[in-house]
């Protein structure tokens, strides 16, 4: 039986009649949602639970969320009553603050040249959230100049840079930031038809994709750089399983080079490939073989109806528990998606037939 537990200080809740926890890789901030019956057994405060408290939520043993409750509403009938609590992991504070120059209340503009774990750390701290970096992860060098947006979130800035070195920033769980790659670890389970999928559904669509995609910069001049390239410097990628016309062409976050704006446009079209081809697979419970279900881990995937048999990427998992039972809503996307891996190009120039 999966268990849920919100520690609050030295008090654990449980008993909960209905539960939703959603993790993903593609926000900063795991969320959660629990319902309760108004009083706990052994509990003489009818609303023990406040909103900004600090708390931890565990989830089969492991910790999934380390934040504070950000929400609370109490509902009462004829037949019930009940309280629903809200809450989000430390790094929500990121994802809701304008971002600022150290020291400053308000001041924006250059920080000068910084790497990226440099950067996260400098935004980040006034707000207590650590800044990890997956072991033998290579960020390469650091932006030559980094600034911020009047208005832009810590969140909108820190984002705006990790896009141009293709790098994931999601929560670790415990109150932090991780700098990543796309499935950086891999599950020893599998999803597999007949054996642990009860429900599956298959999302294609190519609405917000393009065949080409064409990343526009600005970047100073130097000795090896200058000219032409630095004043209009542009990268391209191809995206050959859509129709050749048509074309997204976009400004670039930073300075960057030539080579800079390949990469971020590759990046561009992985992106929106991967949010175009996702399947959500429902399973019993939250964890399998004693390990939680996590999001940013590959995983063998075999449905054979769909043509599919194949290593992909989780991209998001939602916990939940209600009176219908408790299950994990998992999905998943092509493996190669956030990665910066060149596409085979389709022979004549023509659209592909897409595998798995």
């Amino acid at each position: 039986m999966s268990d849920a537990i919100l520690r609050i200080g030295g008090q654990r809740y449980g008993g909960w009649k209905r539960l939703t926890v959603t993790r993903s890789i593609e926000q900063a901030t795991n969320a959660f949602s629990l319902d309760v019956t108004e009083r706990w057994p052994g509990q003489p405060d009818r609303w023990p639970i406040r909103k900004g408290d600090a708390c931890e939520l565990i989830l089969d043993g492991t910790t999934a969320i380390t934040g504070y409750v950000d929400r609370r509403r109490a509902e009462f009938d004829a037949q019930s009553s009940r309280l629903m609590v809200q809450g989000r992991d430390r790094a929500a504070d990121i994802v809701d603050s304008s971002a600022r120059r150290p020291g400053t209340d308000s001041k924006t503009g250059d920080l000068g040249s910084l790497s990226l774990p440099a950067l996260a750390r400098l935004l980040c701290a006034p707000h207590g959230v650590d800044v990890r970096v997956a072991s033998g992860l290579n960020l390469g060098a650091a932006f030559a100049n980094c600034s911020i947006d009047p208005g832009e979130t810590v969140w909108e800035c820190l984002e705006r840079y990790a896009r141009q070195r293709a790098v994931l920033v999601m929560s670790d769980g415990v109150g932090g930031l991780l700098l990543t790659r796309a499935g950086a670890d891999r599950n020893p389970n599998a999803l597999v038809v007949g054996e642990n999928i009860e429900s599956a559904a298959l999302n294609d669509t190519n609405a917000e994709r393009f065949a080409t995609y064409v990343a526009l910069g600005q970047s100073e001049s130097t000795d090896d750089w200058n000219g032409a390239q630095a004043l209009q410097p542009r990268g391209t990628a191809n995206d050959p399983a859509v129709r050749a016309n048509r074309v997204k062409i976009f400004s670039a976050e930073d300075l960057a080079t030539g080579t800079t704006l390949a990469d971020r446009a590759a990046w561009e079209r992985d992106v929106r490939r991967g949010r175009g081809r996702d399947v959500v697979i429902t399973v019993s419970g939250w964890s399998a073989n004693g390990r939680l279900w996590q999001p940013n881990e590959q995983v063998p995937v075999r449905i054979p109806r769909w043509g599919i048999d194949t290593e992909m990427l989780i991209k998001t998992v939602i916990n939940t528990q209600d009176n219908d039972g408790t299950r994990s809503e998992i999905t998943v996307v092509p493996k190669d998606v956030y990665a910066l891996i060149p596409m085979a190009p389709a022979a004549g120039g023509g659209s592909i037939e897409e595998a798995w």
